[in-house]
């Protein structure tokens, strides 16, 4: 079997082939030169392959649709971009209100911005019951046992 152009998806049937333009595809033709280029997909989307190679239906996405981004690993995660380039799984992100991007086991994660504060608190008990947190080189009481 044939293939298709790069910027077409392949479908077979009955052993035929046909090409049919990849979406989101935009040509420009001027002084005889043709431009093909992709239009940008939303904001936390990237643009999937479009496969020209003739392929079954269960093969997955081949057309170059719009899909969601997976690169944020993390719960509360607030794309900012579209892939870049269009056709990655790279969209920027940044954390919703009240998280904070931090490195957790080498990896970016949102964390709260109470539970960031409290990482980087000590608590220490003293001798007359008190709880006392250490916040940026002073202490603080906490509460104390009665």
């Amino acid at each position: 079997m044939g293939r298709c152009y790069e910027w077409e998806y392949a479908e077979c049937a009955n052993g035929t082939l046909s090409c049919t333009p990849c979406e989101g595809l935009v040509t420009l033709r001027q002084g005889g030169w043709t431009l093909r280029t992709y239009t940008r997909c939303p904001v936390g989307q990237y643009r999937s392959p479009c496969n020209p190679s003739c392929v079954f239906p269960t093969a997955g996405n081949v057309r170059g649709q719009c899909v969601e981004c997976t690169n944020a690993k993390t719960l509360h995660a607030v794309y900012t971009s579209s892939g870049d380039p269009h056709d990655e799984n790279n969209c920027e992100w940044t954390c919703a209100d009240g998280y904070n991007k931090t490195e957790v086991d080498g990896r970016e994660q949102c964390v709260s911005n109470s539970a960031a504060a409290l990482r980087r608190l000590e608590v220490e008990e003293v001798d007359d019951g008190s709880l006392f947190r250490e916040s940026s080189g002073r202490f603080m009481p906490v509460y104390t046992r009665k």
